[in-house]
């Protein structure tokens, strides 16, 4: 257990309550029985930032250490979440659509070489089994299918 005092026993009927909301949802992402009232976007956006605060609760139990056959892919999209965030504050980037795509091309084909190491939502590092792959610490929340999602 962290000094925050939680433990996965404790953030799992946080989890399974926002699983059971999150369940309400029908094909379109917009809450049942609320497919046309207002306030869908602002829904959904507050339950995906209590899916994010979840998940860095639970990444903080299950850390991806330099030590870890992880950590290299853990690297790379940390660089390129960065990255990202320097373009989104870059008003002059993003005022000129050639640039900013010329910009996002070598993020993309990162990104790409990235994915092409998932199988099944399971991120498996060059030398190392599905099932090793599985256990890693890093794994357990998809910790860099979570990182690989916000880039």
């Amino acid at each position: 257990m962290l000094a925050t005092g939680y433990t996965l026993e404790t953030l799992a009927p946080i989890s399974k309550r926002l699983h059971f909301i999150d369940s309400h949802r029908g094909p379109t992402g917009n809450f049942h029985g609320t497919e046309t009232q207002p306030g869908q976007a602002t829904l959904a956006g507050l339950l995906n930032a209590c899916f994010d605060k979840l998940n860095l609760l639970v990444a903080d139990l299950d850390p991806v250490t330099q030590t870890s056959p992880l950590y290299e892919t853990y690297a790379a999209l940390l660089e390129i979440h960065s990255e990202l965030s320097k373009m989104l504050s870059n008003a002059a980037l993003r005022s000129s659509p050639k640039d900013l795509s010329a910009a996002l091309a070598s993020v993309q084909e990162r990104l790409y070489v990235l994915e092409q190491q998932r199988v099944e939502g399971t991120f498996v590092p060059t030398g190392v089994d599905f099932e090793a792959a599985v256990k890693l610490p890093g794994q357990l929340v998809k910790l860099l299918s979570q990182l690989m999602s916000s880039c």
